[in-house]
Protein backbone atom coordinates (compact mmCIF):
# COMPACT_ATOMS: atom_id res chain seq x y z
CA UNK A 1 0.00 0.00 0.00
CA UNK A 2 3.05 2.41 0.61
CA UNK A 3 4.30 2.19 -2.93
CA UNK A 4 0.74 3.24 -4.13
CA UNK A 5 0.32 6.05 -1.96
CA UNK A 6 3.81 7.15 -2.92
CA UNK A 7 2.59 6.58 -6.79
CA UNK A 8 0.00 8.95 -5.45
CA UNK A 9 1.42 11.82 -4.27
CA UNK A 10 4.00 11.85 -6.83
CA UNK A 11 1.24 12.17 -9.91
CA UNK A 12 -0.36 14.24 -8.05
CA UNK A 13 2.72 16.79 -7.27
CA UNK A 14 3.26 16.20 -11.47
CA UNK A 15 -0.32 17.32 -12.27
CA UNK A 16 0.27 20.14 -10.42
CA UNK A 17 3.65 21.29 -11.50
CA UNK A 18 2.42 21.15 -15.31
CA UNK A 19 -0.77 22.77 -14.25
CA UNK A 20 1.02 25.30 -12.52
CA UNK A 21 3.46 26.18 -15.79
CA UNK A 22 0.70 25.62 -18.53
CA UNK A 23 -1.09 28.31 -16.43
CA UNK A 24 1.95 30.91 -16.07
CA UNK A 25 2.58 30.26 -19.88
CA UNK A 26 -1.22 31.63 -19.90
CA UNK A 27 -0.72 34.39 -17.83
CA UNK A 28 2.54 35.52 -19.38
CA UNK A 29 0.68 35.19 -23.10
CA UNK A 30 -1.96 37.65 -21.82
CA UNK A 31 0.49 40.35 -20.36
CA UNK A 32 2.48 40.71 -23.39
CA UNK A 33 1.21 43.38 -25.68
CA UNK A 34 2.61 44.60 -28.75
CA UNK A 35 2.38 47.34 -31.39
CA UNK A 36 0.51 45.41 -33.22
CA UNK A 37 -2.05 45.29 -30.40
CA UNK A 38 -3.55 48.76 -31.28
CA UNK A 39 -1.63 50.59 -28.01
CA UNK A 40 -2.55 54.35 -29.45
CA UNK A 41 -5.96 55.84 -30.79
CA UNK A 42 -6.20 57.07 -34.45
CA UNK A 43 -6.70 60.77 -32.58
CA UNK A 44 -3.58 60.43 -30.16
CA UNK A 45 -1.55 59.74 -33.42
CA UNK A 46 -3.08 62.63 -35.35
CA UNK A 47 -2.57 65.14 -32.57
CA UNK A 48 1.56 63.54 -32.58
CA UNK A 49 1.71 64.06 -36.50
CA UNK A 50 1.19 67.82 -36.13
CA UNK A 51 3.61 67.92 -32.85
CA UNK A 52 6.29 65.89 -35.14
CA UNK A 53 5.66 68.34 -37.92
CA UNK A 54 6.25 71.15 -35.27
CA UNK A 55 8.68 70.04 -33.35
CA UNK A 56 10.32 67.42 -35.13
CA UNK A 57 10.26 67.66 -39.13
CA UNK A 58 12.69 69.96 -39.99
CA UNK A 59 15.25 67.92 -39.36
CA UNK A 60 13.67 64.47 -39.88
CA UNK A 61 11.47 64.29 -42.62
CA UNK A 62 8.58 61.18 -41.98
CA UNK A 63 9.76 59.36 -44.54
CA UNK A 64 12.69 59.20 -42.80
CA UNK A 65 11.00 57.02 -39.40
CA UNK A 66 9.41 54.86 -41.89
CA UNK A 67 9.77 50.86 -43.07
CA UNK A 68 13.72 49.52 -42.54
CA UNK A 69 15.14 52.23 -40.38
CA UNK A 70 12.35 51.31 -37.79
CA UNK A 71 13.54 48.19 -37.62
CA UNK A 72 16.25 49.29 -35.64
CA UNK A 73 13.63 49.33 -32.54
CA UNK A 74 12.00 45.63 -33.48
CA UNK A 75 11.86 43.74 -30.54
CA UNK A 76 12.60 46.73 -28.26
CA UNK A 77 9.73 48.23 -25.74
CA UNK A 78 7.92 51.11 -26.34
CA UNK A 79 9.36 52.53 -23.38
CA UNK A 80 13.29 52.49 -24.89
CA UNK A 81 11.78 54.32 -27.85
CA UNK A 82 10.14 56.86 -25.45
CA UNK A 83 13.16 57.41 -23.32
CA UNK A 84 15.61 57.32 -26.12
CA UNK A 85 13.11 60.06 -27.72
CA UNK A 86 12.75 62.20 -24.29
CA UNK A 87 16.80 62.07 -23.96
CA UNK A 88 17.90 63.22 -27.38
CA UNK A 89 14.95 64.87 -29.24
CA UNK A 90 14.57 67.49 -30.27
CA UNK A 91 18.22 67.88 -31.12
CA UNK A 92 18.30 71.54 -30.31
CA UNK A 93 15.95 71.01 -27.11
CA UNK A 94 16.57 67.09 -26.05
CA UNK A 95 13.40 66.66 -23.18
CA UNK A 96 11.62 70.34 -24.39
CA UNK A 97 8.09 68.12 -24.80
CA UNK A 98 6.00 67.07 -22.28
CA UNK A 99 5.95 63.25 -21.72
CA UNK A 100 2.34 63.47 -23.29
CA UNK A 101 3.25 65.28 -26.54
CA UNK A 102 6.44 62.08 -26.70
CA UNK A 103 3.68 59.67 -26.55
CA UNK A 104 1.61 61.26 -29.38
CA UNK A 105 4.96 61.77 -31.37
CA UNK A 106 5.21 57.75 -30.86
CA UNK A 107 1.63 57.05 -31.51
CA UNK A 108 2.02 58.94 -35.38
CA UNK A 109 5.53 57.11 -35.63
CA UNK A 110 3.80 53.44 -34.95
CA UNK A 111 0.85 54.57 -37.65
CA UNK A 112 3.84 55.64 -40.09
CA UNK A 113 5.09 51.90 -39.69
CA UNK A 114 1.54 50.46 -40.04
CA UNK A 115 0.85 49.48 -36.78
CA UNK A 116 -3.06 49.41 -36.09
CA UNK A 117 -4.92 52.04 -33.87
CA UNK A 118 -6.72 51.11 -31.08
CA UNK A 119 -9.35 52.29 -28.37
CA UNK A 120 -6.60 53.32 -25.43
CA UNK A 121 -3.99 55.90 -26.05
CA UNK A 122 -0.38 55.29 -25.50
CA UNK A 123 0.27 55.55 -22.32
CA UNK A 124 3.12 58.36 -21.54
CA UNK A 125 4.53 56.60 -18.22
CA UNK A 126 7.66 54.62 -19.28
CA UNK A 127 6.63 52.01 -16.30
CA UNK A 128 3.63 51.51 -18.67
CA UNK A 129 5.53 51.60 -21.84
CA UNK A 130 7.92 48.62 -20.75
CA UNK A 131 5.18 46.33 -21.01
CA UNK A 132 4.44 46.84 -24.62
CA UNK A 133 6.76 45.32 -27.24
CA UNK A 134 7.49 47.43 -30.26
CA UNK A 135 7.24 44.61 -33.23
CA UNK A 136 7.31 45.67 -36.97
CA UNK A 137 4.35 44.77 -39.19
CA UNK A 138 5.25 42.75 -42.45
CA UNK A 139 5.36 44.57 -45.69
CA UNK A 140 6.90 47.91 -44.10
CA UNK A 141 10.86 47.36 -44.32
CA UNK A 142 10.72 48.70 -48.11
CA UNK A 143 11.84 52.02 -47.47
CA UNK A 144 15.59 52.73 -47.44
CA UNK A 145 16.97 53.12 -43.81
CA UNK A 146 18.35 56.62 -44.74
CA UNK A 147 17.47 58.45 -41.02
CA UNK A 148 19.36 59.10 -37.58
CA UNK A 149 16.57 57.20 -36.30
CA UNK A 150 19.16 54.32 -34.48
CA UNK A 151 18.37 52.90 -31.20
CA UNK A 152 21.43 53.20 -28.82
CA UNK A 153 23.87 50.47 -29.29
CA UNK A 154 23.97 50.47 -33.05
CA UNK A 155 25.79 52.46 -35.59
CA UNK A 156 24.23 55.50 -36.94
CA UNK A 157 23.18 55.49 -40.77
CA UNK A 158 23.46 58.76 -41.51
CA UNK A 159 21.55 61.87 -41.31
CA UNK A 160 19.25 63.64 -43.69
CA UNK A 161 21.10 67.30 -43.92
Amino acid sequence: MRPQFWMTVVSLLMMSAFAHRVGGQARGAAATTTTRSGVYTAAQANRGEQTYMASCVSCHPPATYKGAVFLNWHGRTVSELFEFLTEQMPKSEPGSLAPKEYAQVIAYLLKLNGMPAGRTELPSDAAALQRITILVAPGTTDTPSHAGFTRPGLSHPGRTR
